[in-house]
């Protein structure tokens, strides 16, 4: 056995006698053994028993103790020895005593540590000391092997443990791979049959509508195909943009923003967006919010209504009769944390037990026969699931067959202070998509390499006044601002020979006219490193396609006002409500003319405007009893209503009255509301009575008609 690579050994010991030190050190060193050994000397028994602890401290205590019998009295001998034994079981004690004295034998026997205690008589004999140390080395050897063993077997225990569970779920998911697999192939082909059948649909009414486009033969006969194709391209554009949602979901691409959400404005506008289909199928759509629920929290605000029309609309579509209802509360989450629950009942057909599980998986639905009776991609639920997830929150449902369905979806909330107006803004920009108000007509560079898009800016820059020039790609914009003055550039960003990345450094470190105007970026892919890059190269604002008249003229605007000034801006303002006689028409009721150029057809507006009319008929009888009960909070919705509604038809007057009502009834000016609610139904009445004037809208009808067909 080769003792050389064992560990140091501590030995102590224990005596007075410095005589023993010296034999005990020549023992050692004879044989050239002692560089294994490290010793330790103690005079008397309370300095050892000291020194043993701090060994033990240090984590290399003695292994070897040699007491000198002298250094013990016969009195607490077996005490001190079994102290010894107590406190450190793997210490081999050697007790030297002198030939004459045997009675340490009698005493060892009688301590019960015999299996610890040697004697070992005195002088020295260097072998005898010699045995003992190998015998020591030999047992520390085996002790070391033991704990690694011990060690290798508790590590084996436990990776055999770990395997065991990694077997257990691998099982349990190729149980669930295995499931997934048989049922993989039917719900893929199921889900490129409802896609392909999704896609088809809106496109042959575009197509059809299109076709009868070209062969009409009057205007009113276009304005309905073209609302038509209209209403079918957002549908189209829906799926596409929930296929596109999935796909960047699964890919880990949508970064969630962070920033205040109003959630009662947010409620409106899911309601007001599903008010439709429901009123369709003569379902109550209800709202409630408990008093605990904040109005402001941050978040997401796209994601969380992105979230609540997937599950709204889709009670809607499953629900023939009765309603369907959103409550709002403040639960308090998992870990004491702060959050909104949005729950969504309605009184539909239900979902069986079996079928629950799969409602939040991708492309499917309860039934085969749902998908054909009321179409869609199965992604709604799915998507709204991994946003919730990706919120930190969670997602569920209650259902039974016959008794309706209640989905619901926890997020976890900072509540914060009311917005910004910056924040706000940008809230009614994303969704509420307000006409835009038109600050100055300027000279604008379209940089775009697709024909249609060209067309597309270019209408609906050209009749908001603007002069528009077209370049089919960097290069060109480059060599268009060096001969040309211009003062904004919409730049599109894929294109051939020069990307909009490359023209707009090339505009920006350039010696034109142009190098300090705003250039606002145009890009199919809305991810923010996409937008970063834009700002990167020098843009000063990106757009997203499709191109969509009031958010392309709302950016515009913002942008004109930045450079100019809210002075400038001002003086330079081409409204037409500073042209001759325009006095008369702004305290008209309801501005026809206006609302035809936005909605493309008068027809369209006298039947929006009739709706418009039945509705305020409706929610004044719940203002009335909002007023009676000092209901504030029902008399705030329904004049936001009225006032969103009323504004969106050119009907400016009521909806100026229906928000001096709004911000009263938030604040405590109670008994100044009574005053302007009978202002507001004065209001009404004469824009009723307007709306009811068909010869007023015959003669507007043909004007408009007119001034189109020679356009």
């Amino acid at each position: 056995m080769d003792i050389i690579t064992q560990k140091d050994i501590r030995i102590l010991v224990i005596t007075s006698n410095e005589s023993i030190h010296s034999d005990f050190k020549a023992a050692l060193d004879e044989g050239s053994i002692g560089e294994n050994y490290t010793v330790d000397f103690a005079s008397n028994m309370p300095e050892a028993l000291e020194m043993a602890e701090e060994a033990m401290l240090e984590n290399h205590p003695y292994q070897l103790a040699f007491i000198n019998a002298q250094t013990l009295t016969k009195r607490d001998a077996l005490e001190t020895v079994g102290q010894i034994g107590r406190e450190y079981p793997e210490l081999q004690v050697i007790i030297c005593t002198s030939h004459s004295d045997t009675s340490w034998k009698e005493k060892i026997g009688q301590s019960g540590w015999s299996d610890k205690l040697l004697t070992l008589t005195l002088p020295f004999d260097n072998f005898e000391v010699k045995q003992i140390l190998f015998s020591l080395s030999e047992k520390n050897l085996l002790r070391n092997q033991l704990d690694q063993m011990k060690g290798r077997q508790t590590k084996l225990t436990t990776r055999i443990t770990q395997l065991q569970e990694n077997l257990q779920q691998a099982e349990e998911h190729g149980e669930k791979m295995k499931k997934a697999a048989e049922r993989g192939p039917k719900f893929l082909g199921r889900y490129l049959a409802n896609i392909s059948h999704e896609i088809r649909t809106p496109l042959n009414a575009i197509i059809g509508f299109s076709d009868g486009i070209l062969q009409a033969n009057s205007i009113e006969t276009v304005g309905k195909h073209a609302q038509v194709i209209l209403n079918e391209s957002e549908h189209l554009l829906r799926l596409i943009n929930e296929m596109l949602d999935h796909a960047k979901i699964e890919a880990g691409k949508i970064d969630l923003e962070n920033r205040p959400v109003d959630l009662l404005w947010l409620l409106e506008s899911v309601v007001s967006s599903s008010s439709v289909l429901a009123k369709n199928k003569e379902l109550k759509l209800n709202v409630s919010k408990e008093s605990n629920v904040p109005q402001y929290i941050t978040g997401d605000s796209l994601r969380i209504r992105q979230i609540l029309m997937n599950l709204v609309n889709n009670a809607v579509k499953f629900t023939e009769h009765g309603s369907v209802s959103i409550h709002v509360e403040a639960p308090v989450l998992e870990e004491g944390q702060t959050g909104v629950r949005f729950s969504i009942t309605d009184t539909g057909m239900g979902i069986a037990k079996d079928k629950q599980e799969m409602i939040f998986e991708s492309f499917t639905q309860a039934d085969v026969s749902t998908t054909r009776k009321f179409g869609g991609t199965g992604l709604g639920t799915s998507i709204s699931k991994q946003l919730v997830e990706m919120m930190g929150g969670q997602i569920g449902l209650e259902s039974e067959p016959g008794n309706g369905s209640t989905f619901w979806f926890d997020i976890p909330y900072d509540e914060c202070e009311e917005p910004t107006e910056d924040d706000q803004l940008a809230l009614v920009s994303e969704h509420r998509g307000f006409e835009p108000e038109h600050v100055k007509n300027i000279h604008i560079l379209i940089v775009e390499d697709y024909e249609p898009n060209q067309d597309v800016a270019k209408l609906h820059l050209e009749n908001s006044g603007h002069t528009v020039d077209i370049a089919c790609n960097g290069q060109e914009a480059v060599d268009m601002c060096e001969n040309n003055t211009y003062e904004l550039i919409i730049m599109d960003v894929q294109m051939p020979v020069m990307d909009g990345y490359d023209a707009t450094k090339n505009i920006r470190s350039g010696a034109s006219s142009c190098r300090n105007i705003p250039i606002m970026g145009l890009t199919a892919n809305a991810e923010k490193d996409t937008q970063q890059a834009c700002l990167e190269a020098g843009m000063n604002d990106v757009a997203t396609k499709p191109i969509r008249r009031k958010p392309l003229l709302n950016a515009i605007n913002k942008l004109i006002s930045q450079t100019d000034g809210d002075s400038t801006a001002s003086s330079d303002r081409e409204s037409p409500h500073d042209a001759p006689g325009e006095t008369q028409k702004k305290n008209e009721p309801l501005d026809y003319e206006s609302a035809a150029e936005e909605f493309g057809s008068i027809e369209v507006v006298k039947e929006l405007s009739g709706r418009l009319i039945d509705n305020i008929e409706k929610q004044i009888k719940i203002m009335k009893e909002a007023m009676e009960t000092n209901d504030m909070e029902s008399l705030r919705r329904e004049s936001h209503s009225v006032k969103g509604g009323a504004a969106t038809l050119e009907a400016m007057p009521i909806s100026e009255i229906a928000k001096q009502l709004e911000e009263l009834s938030k604040t405590s000016k109670i008994d100044e509301i009574p005053d302007v609610f009978e202002n507001f139904i004065n209001e009404f009445e004469r824009l009723r009575e307007f709306v009811s004037d068909f010869s007023q809208l015959k003669k507007i009808n043909s004007e408009s008609d007119d001034k189109k067909l020679n356009t």
